[in-house]
Protein backbone atom coordinates (compact mmCIF):
# COMPACT_ATOMS: atom_id res chain seq x y z
CA UNK A 1 0.00 0.00 0.00
CA UNK A 2 1.29 3.05 -0.94
CA UNK A 3 -0.44 7.43 -0.30
CA UNK A 4 0.16 9.01 -4.02
CA UNK A 5 0.94 12.21 -3.24
CA UNK A 6 -0.71 15.40 -6.10
CA UNK A 7 1.20 18.57 -6.06
CA UNK A 8 -1.41 20.19 -3.40
CA UNK A 9 -0.74 18.61 -0.62
CA UNK A 10 3.54 19.06 -0.77
CA UNK A 11 2.70 22.54 -1.43
CA UNK A 12 0.64 23.49 1.47
CA UNK A 13 2.94 20.98 3.30
CA UNK A 14 5.84 23.66 3.00
CA UNK A 15 3.57 26.82 3.21
CA UNK A 16 2.50 27.49 6.76
CA UNK A 17 -0.14 29.76 5.40
CA UNK A 18 -1.69 27.60 3.37
CA UNK A 19 -5.65 26.78 4.52
CA UNK A 20 -4.95 23.34 4.32
CA UNK A 21 -1.31 22.91 5.85
CA UNK A 22 -2.44 21.36 9.17
CA UNK A 23 -4.60 18.92 7.55
CA UNK A 24 -1.61 17.90 4.72
CA UNK A 25 0.90 18.19 7.26
CA UNK A 26 -0.71 15.57 9.75
CA UNK A 27 -2.06 13.34 6.73
CA UNK A 28 1.84 13.13 5.37
CA UNK A 29 3.60 12.74 8.57
CA UNK A 30 1.37 10.50 10.11
CA UNK A 31 1.05 8.14 6.94
CA UNK A 32 2.91 4.43 7.77
CA UNK A 33 2.71 3.70 4.00
CA UNK A 34 5.00 4.58 1.54
CA UNK A 35 4.77 8.25 0.72
CA UNK A 36 5.04 8.33 -3.53
CA UNK A 37 5.69 11.65 -5.45
CA UNK A 38 4.35 11.13 -8.98
CA UNK A 39 7.37 12.82 -10.72
CA UNK A 40 5.84 15.06 -12.96
CA UNK A 41 3.98 16.88 -9.77
CA UNK A 42 7.67 17.97 -9.12
CA UNK A 43 7.87 20.77 -12.06
CA UNK A 44 4.38 21.97 -10.67
CA UNK A 45 5.88 21.65 -7.20
CA UNK A 46 8.68 23.74 -7.67
CA UNK A 47 7.32 26.22 -9.69
CA UNK A 48 4.57 27.14 -6.56
CA UNK A 49 7.30 26.79 -4.16
CA UNK A 50 9.26 29.77 -5.68
CA UNK A 51 8.07 32.26 -3.33
CA UNK A 52 9.38 30.09 -0.28
CA UNK A 53 13.43 30.08 0.51
CA UNK A 54 14.48 26.89 0.64
CA UNK A 55 11.10 25.45 0.50
CA UNK A 56 11.87 22.84 -2.89
CA UNK A 57 15.12 22.02 -1.32
CA UNK A 58 13.35 20.99 2.02
CA UNK A 59 11.33 18.75 0.15
CA UNK A 60 13.90 17.09 -1.83
CA UNK A 61 15.88 16.94 1.16
CA UNK A 62 13.14 14.76 2.32
CA UNK A 63 13.11 12.62 -0.85
CA UNK A 64 16.82 12.31 -0.48
CA UNK A 65 16.05 10.94 2.82
CA UNK A 66 13.77 8.76 1.50
CA UNK A 67 10.60 10.25 3.69
CA UNK A 68 9.06 10.45 0.44
CA UNK A 69 9.55 8.18 -3.22
CA UNK A 70 9.72 9.61 -6.46
CA UNK A 71 7.71 7.30 -8.90
CA UNK A 72 8.94 7.38 -12.57
CA UNK A 73 6.20 6.34 -15.01
CA UNK A 74 7.01 3.88 -17.38
CA UNK A 75 6.17 3.88 -20.93
CA UNK A 76 3.25 2.34 -20.17
CA UNK A 77 1.84 4.73 -17.68
CA UNK A 78 2.78 7.19 -20.01
CA UNK A 79 1.01 6.07 -22.71
CA UNK A 80 -2.48 5.51 -20.25
CA UNK A 81 -1.50 9.57 -19.35
CA UNK A 82 -1.93 10.41 -23.12
CA UNK A 83 -5.44 8.89 -23.38
CA UNK A 84 -6.43 10.39 -20.36
CA UNK A 85 -5.44 13.97 -21.23
CA UNK A 86 -7.62 13.43 -24.44
CA UNK A 87 -10.46 11.41 -22.30
CA UNK A 88 -10.74 14.21 -20.31
CA UNK A 89 -9.92 17.31 -22.26
CA UNK A 90 -13.45 19.08 -21.43
CA UNK A 91 -12.30 19.41 -17.70
CA UNK A 92 -8.80 20.62 -18.68
CA UNK A 93 -7.55 17.23 -17.33
CA UNK A 94 -3.28 18.39 -17.61
CA UNK A 95 -0.51 15.73 -17.84
CA UNK A 96 0.39 16.00 -14.24
CA UNK A 97 -2.73 14.95 -13.17
CA UNK A 98 -2.98 12.06 -16.15
CA UNK A 99 0.40 11.06 -14.55
CA UNK A 100 -0.86 10.86 -10.81
CA UNK A 101 -3.83 8.68 -11.95
CA UNK A 102 -2.16 6.45 -14.16
CA UNK A 103 0.31 5.95 -11.20
CA UNK A 104 -2.74 5.22 -8.95
CA UNK A 105 -4.03 2.65 -11.53
CA UNK A 106 -0.48 1.36 -12.02
CA UNK A 107 -0.08 0.75 -7.94
CA UNK A 108 -4.13 -0.19 -8.14
CA UNK A 109 -4.72 2.16 -5.00
CA UNK A 110 -7.31 3.22 -4.03
CA UNK A 111 -6.75 7.17 -2.59
CA UNK A 112 -4.88 9.76 -3.21
CA UNK A 113 -3.95 12.68 -1.72
CA UNK A 114 -5.32 15.89 -3.50
CA UNK A 115 -6.36 19.51 -2.82
CA UNK A 116 -7.39 19.12 -6.75
CA UNK A 117 -11.19 18.12 -6.14
CA UNK A 118 -12.02 19.47 -9.01
CA UNK A 119 -10.79 17.25 -11.75
CA UNK A 120 -10.23 14.15 -9.04
CA UNK A 121 -14.06 14.23 -8.27
CA UNK A 122 -14.84 13.59 -12.08
CA UNK A 123 -11.90 11.31 -13.35
CA UNK A 124 -12.77 7.32 -12.88
CA UNK A 125 -9.57 5.24 -12.55
CA UNK A 126 -9.82 2.02 -14.64
CA UNK A 127 -9.97 -0.35 -11.90
CA UNK A 128 -12.39 1.03 -9.74
CA UNK A 129 -15.40 3.14 -9.34
CA UNK A 130 -13.78 6.26 -7.53
CA UNK A 131 -10.94 7.68 -5.71
CA UNK A 132 -10.98 8.27 -2.08
CA UNK A 133 -9.99 11.71 -1.90
CA UNK A 134 -7.38 12.76 1.08
CA UNK A 135 -7.46 14.68 3.32
CA UNK A 136 -10.80 14.38 4.44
Amino acid sequence: MALILDTGPLVALVDRSDPDHDRCRELINSATEVRIVPVCTLVEIEYQLRPWHDGFACLMRDIDAGRLEVHVPDPGEVARAAALVEEYADLPFGLVDATVLACVERLRETKLATLDRRHFNVVRPAHLSHLDLLPD
